[in-house]
């Protein structure tokens, strides 16, 4: 391991001695002028939010390796940021600074469930704006870790279009195309894609040999996204998104396997009244048709057991309007926001049909808002913000549990918040918040007693929400426009910390362990040394741990699961425009725990723990054809996720597949 970290640090310190200081002209101030809308809800220069955001754009979204398929790979990369995933077929789930369920998902602004983060093609994706820390003020429940919202695109002012084939590792391939344009005042942007893999995705759960598991998966995932905009004038606009995806996988196991079909559309329309007042309404539909099929588990894998038929349903709306008062200076955004989610699952006899279990429930969330930015000064900039949220979980039906249909549960929450940021001149800025927000507990959290995935689940209905109280300070120091570097402190102390997790029987339980606190820091750094050579990453210091627990004093002083102690990220970067781009990157992440107890083994000696890692991964890219025929260019890539084959794992019970290589090719029209 030691050898492994040695060779990158080698080359980091080659290309900072070797290559001559480079200030690439004005780049402090394009970041700093850069706008972003997920902070505050409006359009806002990234020097006057007083946040932790990062933005993916379309270089960022091709600079690394996605061996997944889907943009959550690149977010293994992001400070203070863990990405678990069972295995390929699968959606990631994503924490930020070790909480679990504080995370959002956004789709151009309005939240989705998290398994639509591997439906959207990437080709279809503009750019994703991430903001850590608490946004529950904008964006009400389970929002206090932060939020990742995926802007689509709406066309590009020249028409042009993509074709993509590639194949690697486990037979895995996938092709796609891409294209769009603008004519006048229409812009449009298509994209569809079909893959799969059928080799061994999943490899063998060697530290718990009690937990069967099956090392082949085979599996297809395709799709096609389409997007729209037409502008009316006076900054009016409509803009639609549909996308539609489906999928399946095949456990090598004969009755072991499932099928996905996701379709999510979305309506956007902005009103321009005059050049003070305008408004937005923000309406989509989602609707999941899913089934999964069983067979008898342990080690009888030749007998068909059930099938589960889950259907999903989600109706949310968001209404804004904004107001720009003081010549600018001063930007007031009120909304109202609405959700409606159901789902239904139906466990179904293999051989007779016959209903085994049914489990239904539905949430309604409305919500009324308000966010203010005021440059007090050109170098000042105050932000408020406050949010009523209304939840209420009902129409339950769970057949196992003792009362099959509990009553319906209501929660309510105000939820502020307020940031200050001063920039001392276009290279100094510091920044601070605070804000408070809180995570209602789920359905089946609540009521869900089945046993699924081979893991038996004890419900408690009666958990109560969390509340949470966050902190943040930062700052952000250019050094001319050779080296940018970023600080941020965090405080976030949480009560009634909803805390479900894996017992030494491998069962989950699910409870309020008391208060909970997390404190931390990411420092990021960035060198840009020539106009082809730049090198930076970040480290996250984070302890998160029980701070009190009254009924069980035990647990104090335990850490909170998934949330590694130290996680540290580096890049070395190459780019030569229309000729080759590589990329190094070394990524780190502490051990992890995932029981209340910390147990690192049961009675059988297996682990209960995830160990630290050391993981490199390379992707390098070379135009092989440029201005042929039709081609603008062709590019050849290729990448190695897990160069050294790091035995790694990211949820409990499935390790990492290990080294993976996967090269592809794309031609380019313009």
């Amino acid at each position: 391991m030691k050898r492994k970290f040695g060779f990158l640090a080698g080359l980091i310190c080659l290309a900072l001695l070797c290559a001559p200081a480079y200030a690439e002209e004005e780049k402090a101030a394009k970041e700093m002028d850069q706008m972003v809308v997920t902070a505050t809800k409006t359009e806002t220069p990234l020097r006057d939010v007083a946040a932790s955001v990062d933005v993916l754009d379309r270089e960022a979204l091709e600079l690394r390796s996605q061996p997944n398929g889907d943009f959550i790979d690149l977010l293994r990369n992001i400070p203070g940021m863990t990405v678990a995933r069972a295995y390929a077929p699968f959606p990631a789930t994503v924490r930020m600074r070790g909480g679990v369920g504080q995370t959002v998902i956004l789709v151009n602004g309005l939240p989705v469930d998290f398994k639509m983060s591997q439906s959207i093609p990437n080709e279809i994706i503009d750019r994703v704006e991430i903001v850590r820390g608490p946004t529950s003020a904008i964006y009400g429940a389970n929002a206090t870790g932060g939020v990742i919202n995926i802007i689509t695109k709406t066309g590009s002012e020249n028409l042009r279009a993509e074709i993509r084939g590639g194949g690697g590792t486990s037979g895995a391939y996938r092709t796609s195309v891409m294209t769009e344009g603008r004519e006048d005042n229409v812009g449009f942007a298509f994209a569809g894609h079909y893959g799969g893999a059928a080799g061994e995705n999943v490899v063998k759960n060697n530290n718990n040999p009690t937990i069967h598991m099956i090392n082949k998966c085979k599996y297809n995932k395709s799709g096609a996204a389409a997007s729209g905009q037409y502008d009316f004038g006076r900054a009016s606009s409509v803009s639609l998104f549909y996308n539609y995806w489906w999928g399946d996988y095949m456990r090598g196991r004969v009755y072991y396997g499932g099928e996905w079909e996701r379709n999510y559309a979305n309506i956007k329309f902005n009103q321009g009244f005059n050049d003070m007042f305008d408004m937005q309404v923000n309406l989509a539909y989602h609707v999941d048709d899913l089934l999964h099929t069983y067979d008898m588990g342990g080690t009888n894998y030749y007998t068909p057991k059930q099938r589960r038929y889950t259907d999903y349903e989600a109706i949310p709306l968001d209404v804004q309007f904004n107001g720009r008062f003081f010549e600018g200076k001063n930007t007031l955004a009120i909304g109202y926001f609405h959700n409606d989610t159901s789902e239904e699952q139906d466990y179904r006899d293999w051989n007779t049909n016959q209903e085994l279990n049914l489990i239904r429930y539905s949430t309604e969330t409305w919500a009324v808002y308000a966010q203010d930015t005021w440059k007090i000064l050109d170098n000042l900039i105050l932000s408020t913000g406050i949010r009523y949220d209304d939840w209420k979980n009902y129409d339950n039906y769970f057949g196992n549990y003792v009362n099959k249909t509990p009553d319906e549960r209501t929660e309510d929450n105000w939820s502020p918040r307020v940031g200050l940021r001063y920039n001392f001149n276009t290279a100094t800025s510091v920044w601070a918040n605070y804000g408070q927000g809180f995570n209602t507990p789920t359905a089946t959290q609540l009521y869900d007693d089945r046993t699924a995935g081979g893991n038996k689940r004890i419900p408690n209905p009666d958990l109560q929400p969390e509340k949470t109280h966050s902190y943040e300070l930062g700052t952000d120091h250019w050094f001319g426009n050779f080296a940018n570097v970023k600080l941020v402190g965090f405080h976030t102390y949480t009560e009634d910390t909803i805390l479900s997790s894996f017992t030494s029987a491998n069962t989950v339980t699910n409870e309020n362990i008391g208060k909970t606190k997390s404190t931390g820091l990411e420092l990021n750094l960035d060198f840009f040394i020539t106009p082809e050579w730049s090198t930076g990453g970040n480290y996250t210091y984070n302890t998160a741990e029980v701070d009190e627990n009254p009924v069980d004093r035990t647990l104090e002083g335990k850490v909170l699961l998934y949330a590694p102690e130290h996680q540290f990220n580096w890049d070395v970067t190459y780019k030569k425009p229309e000729d080759v781009t590589a990329c190094l990157s070394v990524r780190y992440k502490g051990d992890q725990h995932v029981n209340a107890t910390n147990t690192k083994y049961n009675a059988l000696d297996e682990q209960l723990y995830m160990n630290s890692s050391w993981v490199l991964d390379f992707k390098a890219t070379k135009t092989i054809l440029k201005d042929k025929w039709i081609l603008d260019k062709a590019d050849f890539s290729f990448y190695i996720d897990n160069i050294f084959n790091e035995k790694y794992r990211t949820m409990i019970y499935y390790e990492d597949p290990g080294t993976t290589v996967y090269s592809e090719i794309a031609l380019y029209f313009d």
